[in-house]
């Protein structure tokens, strides 16, 4: 429900060149986006997949300010965790920076790539452990999701960001709620890659303090 007037309209996605359309009348209106490409990333250790953090690093034109996209920081346009190693992003056609890694425990993959419109283009990421620590897990024991007052993350993302970046004890410790990440290590299959541990901060108003339990 617009004016009769004649319109301008703008489409704008993080992949896309900005596009303007005039329109006037009434009945559907088609608007043609330009056409993209594709980064198909898939991580491995010895042959296997294991979840991995995703950056492509690249230029693409920044969206009006009204439109209130976010702006790549530091040029990342994407910055994905995928539990399962596969993940396939959309990307303008040009030339990327692909960064792949997995916690301090494994070397970092960092290809140069050019993906042409309409192209899917395979990544393969293999990541070498070069610190052996065998016999030793990683935790973060300070872990808040959206069941703290002061954090709106997602409980599953954190799972993924975790399991990403080699960390096999994320322990959920939101503020007056025991709790932890099983359920979500479960949903994404991820039992490999990580360990639930139940946990809960304490806030005392009394004597101002935090105390992990």
């Amino acid at each position: 429900h617009v004016p009769s007037d004649t319109l301008t309209l703008a489409t704008y996605t993080r992949t896309d060149r900005l596009v303007t359309t005039t329109a006037s009348g009434s009945g559907p209106l088609s608007i043609d986006l330009p056409a993209t490409g594709t980064l198909h990333v898939i991580a491995t250790e010895n042959g296997e997949a294991v979840p991995a953090r995703v950056q492509v690093l690249g230029t693409v034109p920044a969206s009006p300010a009204g439109f209130g996209e976010p702006v790549p920081v530091d040029g990342r346009i994407h910055v994905e965790y995928p539990e399962t190693g596969d993940i396939s992003l959309p990307v303008q056609p040009g030339t990327y920076e692909v960064f792949v890694s997995r916690g301090f425990e494994y070397g970092v993959e960092r290809q140069t790539v050019t993906v042409a419109a309409g192209q899917t283009l395979q990544v393969d990421a293999p990541l070498d452990r070069v610190v052996d620590t065998t016999g030793i897990l990683c935790g973060d024991f300070h872990v808040h999701t959206w069941r703290s007052n002061d954090s709106g993350d997602n409980a599953l993302d954190k799972v993924r960001q975790a399991v990403a970046d080699g960390v096999e004890m994320p322990v959920r410790s939101d503020h007056e709620w025991i709790g932890d990440f099983k359920q979500e290590i479960t949903h994404l299959g991820v039992e490999k890659w990580a360990y639930g541990i139940g946990s809960i901060e304490l806030t005392s108003f009394e004597v101002w303090g935090h105390m992990g339990v």
